[in-house]
């Protein structure tokens, strides 16, 4: 063998060799994107960024998901149960706020301290006067309520006459072209769109307040029918399921014409979140 026949066959040699390792590399990488694939800390990893970058679009969804469980609150009072269902996914906070400190005890021993026939009982305050009571948090908290909701944006201040009286003529008169909603919203009070808000009827379970935003512990309940003055102002959170002759009965008892408070007291033993 001459010696460019060598040279050839070495170049040959060389370049076969060359070229299995190339074959070889990319069977390798091959092998390792396979293998990687494969690796169940391949997955543990990617299911963790997955949840990492979906969590602040489900947040609100688990927020929400953990109220579904607290669907109902019995009111033991002096004079027997009233049993509530709670509103847990149209008013969360408010619902949250009266589970926790029902849970805490906040409520037992307090008075129902303003009782007025046809209209309702209110309770939850320490100072048993109205004047005391905080939320689960400390301080106040903001309502949730949908003015949409309720109607009240399609209702003009001119044609409602449940607000005569109630508000100074002067403003009513500026605003008589406008809606129920507007005319709150410039007194002050602001709402959610993306709630459900329920009417306040015999048996609606709301909370008590000072005006916007103002939501501490206290508590009332309706007993005589409708009260549209009320919508829009205050959150409901919850509806009387049994026990309403309970309530009815407190609602009906002696009280100071003062302060509308009984004069033999009414109080709340404790609150059962089932």
């Amino acid at each position: 063998m001459g010696k460019n026949q060598r040279t050839r066959k070495a170049r040959r040699e060389e370049e076969e060799k060359r070229i299995q390792e190339v074959i070889k590399r990319k069977q390798n990488e091959k092998n390792y994107w396979i293998n990687f694939w494969r690796r169940s800390s391949f997955w543990i990893y990617t299911v963790c960024l997955i949840l990492s970058l979906a969590y602040p679009f489900l947040l609100p969804t688990l927020d929400r998901a953990q109220y579904r469980n607290m669907n109902e609150a019995i009111i033991h009072t002096s004079m027997g149960d009233i049993t509530v269902s709670l509103y847990n996914m149209d008013a969360p906070k408010t619902t949250d706020n009266f589970v926790k400190l029902s849970r805490s005890g906040y409520y037992n021993g307090l008075l129902f301290h303003r009782v007025i026939k046809d209209f309702m009982i209110q309770g939850g305050d320490p100072k048993g006067d109205g004047t005391g009571g905080e939320s689960a948090w400390g301080g106040e908290f903001e309502d949730e309520i949908n003015a949409d909701s309720l109607g009240l944006d399609k209702i003009l201040v001119k044609d409602a006459s449940f607000l005569k009286g109630l508000h100074n003529e002067e403003d009513l008169t500026n605003f008589a072209g406008y809606s129920v909603k507007e005319f709150y919203k410039s007194q002050g009070f602001n709402y959610n769109e993306k709630l459900n808000s329920h009417k306040l009827n015999t048996g609606s379970l709301a909370m008590a307040n000072s005006g916007p935003n103002t939501n501490g512990s206290q508590f009332f309940i309706v007993t005589g029918g409708e009260m549209p003055h009320l919508d829009g102002r205050h959150t409901v959170f919850g509806q009387v399921t049994s026990g309403m002759d309970v309530a009815t009965a407190i609602s009906e008892v002696s009280t100071n014409e003062q302060d509308n408070k009984p004069t033999s007291p009414v109080t709340i033993n404790s609150i059962e979140i089932k």
